[in-house]
């Protein structure tokens, strides 16, 4: 879980003003923990943070970054699963400059603009999530997936470099089950006290017990809801910590309104549902109560052995407006959602450059219209695009928040290739899915499936926002004035149409957004 932040510059920058800019972002970033590391040279500054408690016994990957002094070269290299996000601004303070960090607070706390990024806010409305490289801030980005962020002598080069393989697999079982089985060898830490984050889905289930087959020393199992014996999900929670778990939280979500701030401060980006405060007082909690520093889950399993497209059929779409209307229609059912932005905003919208025109989109995009099947084609956008950027990347920062490290045996780099490759039926007509069913009979427990949500389902909380004076404030005609954002009639319609109901996802989308503008000093038009 690499932790870092550093400045690459070609101009002639004393080292105590390189020295003063490292240590500004490690102030930000050392609140999680970790002993640091310090590398000053001429031109170039890095800070690292490690912490043993999440060290592997065996390393499956290369280093996230390598520096070669010699040849003024650095290059950063992300995973395809989404883990290990960095956040860069090039040409920043000046032409030929590189800052990155793993927070976009650390760049924030040196000066870096705080401007919110008005067509990222409306790819996230539109996809569910913010796709990479943009960010909800403006001129800072992150390095996508399997891409690889490279700086030389004053040049800054994003690349895609890594991709899944095109080859269905033969025999997926036998073959899943030894690299699962080789990943989890190395991937546990004994000595370090770990959490299973248990949905009551088979693979949250799955993992837990090979967590506890591996012998993983007092393992929390965790879930997140009331104890009651009509609640099928906690029922099978426990079942599983009943094979061995030292202990067992049902956790009861709160409102409480520290957990919406903490959570947008984590996320460092706005939201469009409960999802995200659910899983980060799930979290938080097994931090404070079990002492966890390792949260085990099913992270990804829904993407990788579910099937969101299947009632897709034909050619794959040609014609790109199609291809992403298509795709975002899938991926957010609430993607149409009500004019709520303001006049300026709609404006600015109308007029600058959409995602769907980045140089990383158009690359998705002529690979996956090569695929002759639509389902396929979709289905290779979601591992590159909702797996990485809505899944993978907001949990673990949430994780990151309390000193926690999320890890699912499905995305390791063993592991997601050959889930990637899983052919949607086999010979005798199974789905991929029922290869979990086969995994869990190997632990002697039996389960239909309980949830559609494969990854960490939590319920949805009916939530009033906790303490109205928030919801006044950061909702006020004066508020979204200062943002210049949403549209004040707009947001009270809204507001009027929730009184004694649970708030809709453009109540989420604007009150999240505010809120984020109000902790992060935010700019919006």
């Amino acid at each position: 879980m690499p932790i870092l932040a550093g400045w690459l510059t070609g101009e002639q920058v004393p080292n105590e003003i390189i020295e003063q800019t490292i240590q500004a972002m490690g102030t930000v970033l050392a609140r999680h923990g970790g002993e640091a590391t310090r590398l000053i040279q001429p031109g170039m500054g890095l800070i690292t943070f490690s912490d043993s408690a999440y060290a592997l016994s065996e390393a499956h990957e290369p280093p996230a970054l390598d520096w070669v002094p010699e040849r003024r070269t650095l290059v950063y290299r992300r995973p395809l699963s989404g883990s290990h996000a960095l956040y860069f601004i090039e040409d920043w303070p000046a032409t030929g400059n590189l800052l990155f960090a793993s927070e976009i607070q650390a760049l924030l706390n040196i000066g870096v603009p705080r401007r919110l990024h008005v067509k990222a806010l409306e790819a996230l409305q539109r996809y569910g999530f913010i796709p990479a490289p943009w960010t909800a801030f403006q001129d800072i980005q992150i390095v996508p997936a399997g891409s690889i962020l490279r700086w030389q002598r004053a040049k800054t080069v994003l690349n895609q470099a890594l991709d899944y393989p095109s080859e269905e697999l033969h025999q997926p079982q036998d073959q899943l089950q030894l690299a699962l089985q080789k990943a989890w060898r190395s991937y546990l830490s004994p000595s370090t006290r770990s959490a299973a984050l248990v949905s009551g889905g088979e693979a949250s289930s799955l993992a837990a017990l090979w967590a506890l087959q591996q012998g993983q020393d007092a393992l929390t199992i965790a879930t997140l809801g009331e104890p009651s014996s009509s609640d099928r999900q906690w029922l099978r929670a426990e079942q599983v910590a009943q094979r061995g778990a030292e202990e067992f939280l049902a956790i009861t979500p709160d409102h409480d309104l520290s957990f919406w701030l903490a959570t947008i401060a984590a996320l460092e980006s706005p939201a469009l549902s409960t999802h995200s405060l659910a899983l980060h007082q799930l979290l938080h909690t097994v931090a404070v109560e079990a002492g966890a520093r390792i949260a085990i889950s099913g992270l990804g399993a829904r993407t990788l052995f579910g099937q969101p497209f299947q009632h897709l059929s034909g050619p794959m779409d040609r014609e790109p407006v199609h291809l992403w209307q298509n795709y975002q229609h899938f991926v957010n059912d609430q993607s149409s959602m009500p004019q709520i932005w303001s006049p300026e905003a709609l404006a600015h919208l109308r007029t600058a450059q959409p995602w769907e025109e980045t140089l990383h989109a158009r690359k998705l995009e002529r690979r996956a219209v090569q695929f002759t099947d639509r389902q396929q084609g979709f289905t290779y956008l979601d591992l590159h695009l909702r797996l990485p950027d809505g899944l993978v990347h907001p949990a673990q920062k949430l994780a990151t928040e309390e000193q926690m490290v999320l890890r699912s045996p499905f995305l390791t780099q063993q592991v997601l290739p050959l889930l990637a490759c899983l052919p949607d039926t086999s010979g005798d007509g199974a789905h991929k899915s029922d290869l979990l069913k086969g995994f869990l009979r190997s632990f002697a427990f039996e389960q239909d499936t309980l949830v559609e949500d494969f990854t960490l389902a939590v319920p949805s909380i009916v939530s009033n926002l906790a303490t109205p004076d928030l919801l006044h404030e950061m909702l006020s005609e004066t508020s979204l004035q200062k943002t210049g954002l949403f549209d004040t009639k707009s947001v009270q319609q809204l507001l009027q149409g929730s009184i004694g109901m649970e708030f809709s996802s453009p109540l989420y989308f604007i009150f999240t957004t505010q809120l984020l503008a109000h902790l992060f000093g935010a700019q919006g038009l």
